[in-house]
């Protein structure tokens, strides 16, 4: 509540203080132009004695068109009160002084009329000579005779009403533009001295027409930025920029970048101190004139941080998704993906591959006999034998899926590729895990299959695969615990 009422007295003071902005306003011009029609009165055209004619009206009309009836009633008074002043206080000066604030009165109803500013002021011109008029008849007591005055007041009350208009139209224009330019202007200024971002607008001298304190922040200035206004934009960066890691680089690629006068966004730019920020550069023209340059400077370190977090958390999805989670082998997608890498490098090159297939012999009654934890130690064991007994470098090591194992052997013959095998295997036998319910021997066995190729186009690369399974099958069919080698000429078992 404290700080509704708070808000409440602001906007109060606000519009409070507008409201007297705008009072004070209208009697500024209400005066001023009242001064203006009460000189017009010392160019008079004396009818006689006591009766004056004068183009003092057009004053009251012209604040009228453009500030409103306020203004016109004010100006009307001191207009009449000028002319009693000056002239005496006669029937005649009453007259005129009463004629005046009529004629403010009815410019001020003719002010609302929907009509173009011009047409108003030309009717509010009319009424002015009509009110003249009906106040020489009155005093005259001869229509004839003011209408011959008023004859002779018309051609002066058109021209100089046309002058009028067209210098008020041009003060007033000018007044308006003028109050839009500041306040577009004040509204700019406040943008770029309170903006997030490191702004600076150059001459096209390179002369500092207009920099912020964030600017000044990120480059280490001392002081107030507006000390900096009117400086060279070299010389500020030179003396009082020892973020940069090289000024006379920085000043180069400033440079070339001016004389190109091409559009620059997202030029990254990195400080000594870390910090990393995106450069945007704006060449400023009015029409076809080249009034300036624009610069302006976002810190992007956080976002370039999590740019690369994120980068670094894609790549270790990546590896994680290519690794099979049970025994850390690259999965079956891994090796697919390497088997065409590997398959196009031995086409090219004409070189052999070769790949191992191999299973865990009576996997299932390993598992019904010791339960499917036990199981999964078993396979993590078997595929660390398989991994410590990879002599080939570049041999490509996957668990193809359930109790299945995969090994690709790029460059690898088909003896190669057995004496891997038979060493994998005998070393599975040798590590005796116990298993009862094996139909071949009373520890885990393993079974593979071999496939050696030289790869052409006329081969597909999962063809190695497919060949690679028949010899599994060929393993377990002939008896378990063995390899089986298969090519494109014959299938060869080697049994133990």
């Amino acid at each position: 509540m404290f700080a509704a009422s708070i808000v409440r007295e602001q906007i109060i003071y606000r519009v409070e203080g507008i409201k007297r902005y705008k009072m004070y306003r209208l009697i500024y011009y209400g005066c001023s132009y009242g001064l203006l029609g009460s000189i017009l009165m010392i160019y008079t055209i004396k009818i006689d004695s006591t009766i004056i004619l004068d183009l003092r009206f057009l004053a009251v009309t012209i604040v009228c068109l453009y500030a409103g009836m306020v203004p016109a009633i004010i100006a009307a008074c001191i207009i009449g009160i000028m002319r009693l002043l000056l002239f005496g206080i006669t029937a005649s000066g009453i007259i005129g002084a009463a004629t005046i604030i009529v004629i403010a009165l009815l410019s001020g109803w003719t002010v609302r009329l929907p009509y173009r500013p011009f047409i108003r002021f030309q009717l509010m011109n009319f009424m002015s000579l009509l009110c003249v008029f009906f106040s020489l008849s009155f005093l005259f007591k001869d229509i004839k005779h003011a209408a011959t005055i008023i004859i002779y007041l018309l051609p002066a009350s058109c021209i100089g009403g046309c002058l009028v208009y067209l210098v008020g139209r041009y003060i007033y224009v000018s007044r308006l533009t003028t109050s839009q330019h500041k306040k577009l202007s004040k509204m700019f200024s406040v943008m770029v001295q309170n903006a997030k971002t490191g702004t600076m607008i150059e001459t096209p001298e390179r002369e500092v027409a207009v920099i912020n304190q964030t600017f000044c922040d990120m480059f280490d200035i001392p002081g107030p930025p507006n000390q900096y206004v009117g400086m060279e934009s070299n010389q500020l960066f030179l003396s009082h920029a020892p973020m940069l890691k090289d000024p006379a680089r920085f000043l180069k690629t400033v440079e070339s970048t001016v004389y190109s006068k091409e559009s620059i966004v997202d030029e990254e730019i990195t400080f000594i101190n870390g910090k990393i920020y995106a450069r945007d550069y704006i060449p400023i023209y009015e029409g076809h004139v080249y009034i300036g340059h624009y610069w302006e400077y976002r810190d992007i370190t956080e976002k370039k941080k999590a740019e690369c977090d994120l980068r670094k958390a894609n790549k270790k999805l990546e590896m994680l998704s290519m690794k099979d989670g049970l025994t850390g082998l690259n999965n079956r997608r891994s090796l697919d993906k390497q088997l065409e890498i590997e398959w196009e490098h031995a086409r090219k090159e004409k070189e052999p591959l070769s790949f191992l297939l191999f299973d865990i012999d009576y996997f299932k009654a390993y598992n019904d006999t010791y339960g499917h934890i036990q199981g999964d130690e078993c396979l993590k064991e078997v595929a660390k034998i398989a991994k410590s007994v990879v002599f080939n470098e570049s041999a490509f090591v996957a668990r193809y899926g359930g109790e299945e194992f995969g090994i690709l052997l790029p460059r690898a013959n088909q003896y190669e590729a057995i004496k891997m095998a038979e060493a994998i295997r005998q070393k599975v036998e040798e590590r005796g895990i116990f298993h009862q319910a094996s139909e071949v021997f009373k520890c885990v066995t393993i079974s593979v299959g071999i496939m050696t190729v030289v790869p052409s186009e006329n081969i597909q690369p999962i063809s190695i695969v497919h060949q690679a399974d028949q010899a599994l099958y060929e393993a377990k069919r002939t008896g378990r615990n063995r390899i089986s080698v298969h090519s494109h000429h014959k299938e060869a078992d080697s049994n133990v």
